[in-house]
């Protein structure tokens, strides 16, 4: 990374490509990191009562009542 930063005054080229293999040498290093984000979503009739939800357990079962 040093290197790339002195390349950067007297060789941008250079310095593009030391970065670019930097960039990719930590990339390749790092922990596999989850880009999943689940929707949660609940449809319920008009017949459901009580409904909570929570960020834990989600639908809260026990709170619910149909009518």
């Amino acid at each position: 990374m040093d290197q790339a930063a002195v390349q950067a005054v007297t060789d941008p080229t250079t310095s593009n490509e030391t970065w670019a293999s930097v960039d990719k040498a930590v990339t390749d290093q790092a922990p596999w990191v989850s880009m999943y984000n689940p929707k949660l979503i609940d449809f319920l009739s008009k017949r459901v009562k009580g409904y909570q939800f929570s960020p834990q357990w989600y639908f809260l079962l026990g709170q619910a009542s149909v009518k």
